[in-house]
């Protein structure tokens, strides 16, 4: 078969598949993108990455695979004030009508943009964990003000367990009560920001193989971030591994 005749081949099955509304498994796939910017901030300290259970880099890979599915844009970062040159962008939004209309295109591209993404998070975890590599508040902070400036659909996702360890605030065994921790937040409200439009996923956190005093302190650090994404107006909280997305 001579190569325009394969082009006119290909055409014809797309404007069928468009036609008959039979709806191509690969055409509604790609209507179906939601798109939108992800922030991934990954939880890099040795306190993390070695905590019995700890499925931080699961998370990553699982934010990495659904990124690509939805065509959004992923930013990513360690947790810990990155310098700038450690904020990673990867775009997973197919490029081309070849992409758009050729499920194998469409396959290749999205293959490929996981194979980078996957390499600069290995890249991340070389930069050693700064001194502030458990202050997630403040890199939470920084991701929602690098949303804020995005159109589309925009999720956070947290690769932590939600530790969190600053001089303005760290949370412990002590279970905070709910007037505590809405006076913690407005004394901080000056460093916040705003998280309207945006949805927020603890992807690592909730190990159901802690004990039960972890269980007891993961429930405590779980009801602070929970009034957090309440707080600044978040739509969406999501604490636990990660079965799927909330779309």
């Amino acid at each position: 078969m001579s190569t325009l005749c394969r082009r006119v081949l290909a055409l014809l099955i797309v404007c069928v598949c468009a036609a008959t509304g039979a709806g191509c498994a690969w055409m509604d796939q790609t209507r179906d993108q939601h798109g939108g910017t992800v922030v991934m901030l990954v939880g890099l300290s040795p306190q993390e990455l070695a905590a019995p259970g700890a499925t931080t880099l699961d998370c990553a890979q699982a934010t990495i695979a659904w990124a690509a599915k939805e065509g959004s844009t992923l930013i990513m970062a360690p947790i810990g004030l990155p310098r700038r040159e450690q904020w990673q962008t990867v775009r997973f939004e197919l490029q081309t009508d070849a992409q758009r209309t050729n499920p194998y295109a469409a396959k290749r591209w999205r293959e490929r943009q996981s194979k980078i993404a996957s390499g600069d998070l290995a890249a991340l975890r070389q930069h050693d964990a700064g001194r502030d590599s458990l202050d997630l508040l403040a890199a939470a902070t920084d991701g929602s003000r690098v949303l804020n400036y995005q159109h589309g659909p925009r999720t956070l996702v947290l690769c932590t367990a939600g530790q969190q360890r600053s001089p303005e605030l760290t949370l412990g065994p002590a279970p905070l009560p709910p007037p505590a921790i809405m006076a913690t937040l407005r004394r901080l409200q000056p460093e916040l920001e705003p998280m309207r439009l945006t949805r927020v996923v603890f992807g690592a956190a909730g190990d159901a193989e802690q004990t039960q005093q972890s269980l007891t302190e993961q429930a405590s650090v779980e009801a602070f971030w929970r009034a957090w994404t309440r707080h600044e107006s978040a739509i969406h909280f999501s604490y636990g591994p990660i079965p799927h997305y909330p779309y």
